[in-house]
C-alpha cells in the first residue's frame, strides 16, 4: 500500500469526499484499519474526529476494527462520547464496539460524555451495563467529571442510577468537593440535596466546608447549607480559621452554625482585606473582631455563651488600641458591650475556669470528629450541664439571630423556644430560642 493511497484516503475523509472514499474501499486499494502516516491515528478514529458519518459507516462495513486506538488510547467510541455525537455511538454499537474501554488516563466514554454535559450520550451509555463508579488513573468517577464541570443534568442522571456520591479520588476528594473546588455551586447544591457526606477530609486537610469558604465569593448561602447538613468544625483547622472573617462580615446565621457545629474560640491575626479595622500587630479573639466590626449583637451572643479566649481574659478590656478604635457613633453599642467586661477586677471564678477548660479541650488537640472531643470531655467527669456549655450546645448558643441585639448579658434572663421560619427549618437539635 503506497503512501499516496493512504494520503488519498485521509484526504477523502477530511473533505467528506464520498466518491473518492467509495472508490478506494471498493477496489480494495486500501485496508480499512490503515493509520495516518504522521500520528498513526486509525482511519475510523480520523472519521469521528472529522465528523464524517459516511466514512465511519463505510470503514466499519469494510471490516475496520471498531476498537482501534490512537497514540493517546482513544477509540472512535471515546471521541464520539467526548464530542457528544449520539448517532456515532449508535452506529458503533451495531458493530460490537467495546463500551468498557478507556484511554491512557483511564477515562471512559461515560466520563467523557458526563464532563461536557452530553445528556443524551450519558443516558445512552447508562443503558449499556457499565460500571457506574469506574475510576480513571486519578481515582475519579463519572460523577466527579460531571460535578466539577457543573453539568447538573448529568449529575442527576448518574445519581438516579446509583452513582456513589461519597467515593473519593486519589487526593481524598468527593464529587461534592470537586464541584466546590471549581465553584460549580449548582452541582454542589444538588449533591447536598441528595445527602452527600460533608465530613470527608481530603489528604490536604480540606473539607467541603473549607472549599465552600474559599470559593463562595462572599455568598455564604452554600456555606450555611453545608453547615446545616452537620459539617463538623473539628475535622479541619482550615474551617475554624474562617470564624473571624464570618464575624467581621456579620453573617450571623453562619456564626451560630459554626459554634453549634464545634468551632472553638481561638485567637488569630486579622490581616485580610475583609477586616475593615487595622489591628494587624497581634492575634485577637472572635469577640474583638465583633466589637471592631461594629457588630455588638454578635459580641453579645459570644459573651452570653462565654465564647472567650485567653486574650479576652487578659487583654481585651484593658487594650488601649481597641478602645481608641471604638470611637464614634458607630461604635457606641460596641463600647457598651466592652464596658461589661471587668476592667480591673478579675472575671468570675466560674468564667476563668470555663475559659481554661475550654482552652484545654480545644487548643492543641489534633483534628478529629466532634465525637472525639465529646469523649475527651466525658472523661473529665464534669456535671452534664457544664459539659453541654463547654460544647456550646446550651440554650444560649441557640438564641435566634434576630434577637441577639436584645441580649442583656444577664444569664438569668428568660429565653423560650423560637418559632420563626429560620429556626423552625433547622434540625431539631438546632431549634432556636428567643430572648423574652
Amino acid at each position: 500500500m503506497s503512501d499516496n493511497v493512504k494520503d488519498e484516503l485521509f484526504k477523502a475523509i477530511r473533505l467528506k469526499d464520498k466518491n473518492a472514499l467509495k472508490h478506494l474501499l471498493e477496489n480494495k486499494r486500501i485496508h480499512p484499519d490503515v493509520r495516518h502516516e504522521r500520528d498513526l491515528t486509525p482511519a475510523i478514529v480520523f472519521a469521528v474526529k472529522f465528523k464524517n458519518r459516511y466514512a465511519l459507516v463505510a470503514l466499519l462495513k469494510d471490516g475496520a476494527n471498531p476498537n482501534a486506538i490512537d497514540k493517546d488510547g482513544m477509540t472512535a467510541l471515546l471521541y464520539a462520547s467526548d464530542i457528544g455525537n449520539l448517532h456515532y455511538l449508535q452506529i458503533l454499537e451495531r458493530f460490537d464496539v467495546d463500551f468498557k474501554t478507556s484511554d491512557k488516563k483511564g477515562a471512559t466514554a461515560l466520563m467523557l460524555s458526563a464532563q461536557w454535559g452530553h445528556e443524551k450520550c450519558v443516558q445512552f451509555l447508562l443503558n449499556k451495563s457499565l460500571k457506574i463508579d469506574a475510576r480513571d488513573i486519578k481515582g475519579q468517577t463519572a460523577l466527579m467529571y460531571a460535578a466539577k464541570q457543573g453539568k447538573t443534568t448529568c449529575v442527576q442522571h448518574l445519581l438516579n442510577v446509583g452513582a456513589d456520591k461519597n467515593v473519593v479520588c486519589e487526593k481524598g476528594y468527593t464529587a461534592l468537593m470537586h464541584a466546590l473546588q471549581n465553584s460549580e455551586f449548582q452541582s454542589a447544591k444538588l449533591l447536598l440535596a441528595k445527602g452527600a457526606d460533608v465530613n470527608v477530609v481530603g489528604h490536604n486537610g480540606k473539607t467541603a466546608l473549607t472549599l465552600a469558604f474559599q470559593n463562595c465569593l462572599g455568598d455564604f448561602a452554600l456555606v450555611e447549607n453545608i453547615l446545616s447538613q452537620g459539617a463538623d468544625l473539628n475535622l479541619s483547622v482550615f474551617d475554624q480559621e474562617h470564624l473571624h472573617e464570618i464575624i467581621a462580615r456579620g453573617e450571623r446565621k453562619v456564626v451560630r452554625y459554626m459554634i453549634l457545629n464545634g468551632c472553638p474560640p481561638r485567637d488569630r491575626k486579622c490581616s485580610e482585606t475583609c477586616f475593615k479595622f487595622n489591628h494587624h500587630g497581634t492575634v485577637i479573639s472572635p469577640l474583638s473582631v465583633a466589637l471592631l466590626s461594629g457588630h455588638d449583637d454578635i459580641a453579645r451572643y459570644l459573651l452570653i455563651n462565654n465564647f472567650l479566649t485567653i486574650y479576652d481574659i487578659l487583654h481585651l478590656s484593658r487594650d488601649p488600641d481597641i478602645r481608641t478604635k471604638l470611637q464614634g457613633d458607630r461604635f457606641v453599642s460596641s463600647l457598651d458591650v466592652l464596658d461589661h467586661l471587668p476592667l480591673y477586677a478579675p472575671f468570675s471564678l466560674y468564667t476563668l475556669c470555663f475559659v481554661k477548660l475550654c482552652n484545654m479541650l480545644n487548643i492543641g488537640a489534633p483534628p478529629g470528629p466532634n465525637i472525639e472531643r465529646e469523649q475527651r470531655l466525658s472523661c473529665w467527669r464534669l456535671p452534664r450541664a457544664i459539659q453541654t456549655e463547654l460544647l456550646f450546645h446550651g440554650k444560649f448558643s441557640r438564641i435566634c439571630t434576630s434577637t441577639w441585639a436584645n441580649i442583656s448579658l444577664d444569664k438569668h434572663q428568660t429565653v423560650e423556644a423560637c418559632e420563626c421560619f429560620d429556626c423552625d427549618k433547622e434540625s431539631s437539635n438546632f431549634k432556636g430560642f428567643k430572648v423574652v
